[in-house]
């Protein structure tokens, strides 16, 4: 029997949390996988297993600019005199529309000891409340939002509904009014 050198990684990412909290019943794992793909794909795309399906995952862009062009939706971006000091984009990935309309960006700022994730997902439908989590009802830029803290791991997370995309921020390491400022600023990227 050959072993197969190809292994594989799998994680939850912000969109995948994002999607549970906007009615998918389970939060779908992202499979990175070094196997030879069947098809030619971009190297950035990874692949999502959903329900027995295989579909593209993200693909990791250059900038919020080139997220901007990919979808069909207004993005929001932080105000970068409301992020705390030493917080800076590291990652920025595309979801393409899938098959149900849903389509999903996602940005990544580290710093020390710091982090904030931006996930921006259109969906057809808006479910509502989160489902399956606590959580507590906010005001964010006049909209009803939800708040989340999780003290074990020092986080807090924002979620609310503006032009019928549903943002959700979730930032380690960093105060709730820092969060809620960040949230507040948000705006087009310019």
């Amino acid at each position: 029997m050959r072993k197969n050198r190809y292994p594989k990684m799998v994680s939850i990412t912000p969109v995948a949390l994002a999607l549970s909290l906007i009615g998918c019943q389970t939060i779908i794992p992202t499979v990175t996988s070094s196997n030879p793909p069947l098809v030619s794909i971009p190297p950035t795309t990874t692949i999502v297993l959903a329900h027995g399906t295989i579909v593209p995952g993200p693909a990791i862009l250059a900038s919020i600019e080139q997220a901007q062009s990919l979808v069909s939706f207004s993005l929001l971006t932080p105000d970068p005199r409301k992020l705390p000091s030493g917080l800076r984009l590291e990652r920025v990935e595309w979801w393409p529309r899938n098959e149900k309309g849903v389509e999903s960006i996602s940005m990544s700022y580290v710093g020390d000891k710091i982090s904030l994730s931006i996930s921006e997902t259109k969906a057809p439908s808006w479910s509502g409340e989160p489902q399956g989590v606590p959580y507590q009802e906010i005001t964010i830029r006049g909209h009803t939002g939800y708040l989340f803290t999780m003290d074990s791991i020092n986080a807090h997370a924002v979620a609310w509904q503006e032009n019928n995309v549903y943002v959700l921020l979730n930032g380690q390491n960093m105060s709730l009014d820092e969060l809620l400022q960040i949230a507040e600023s948000m705006k087009p990227p310019k």
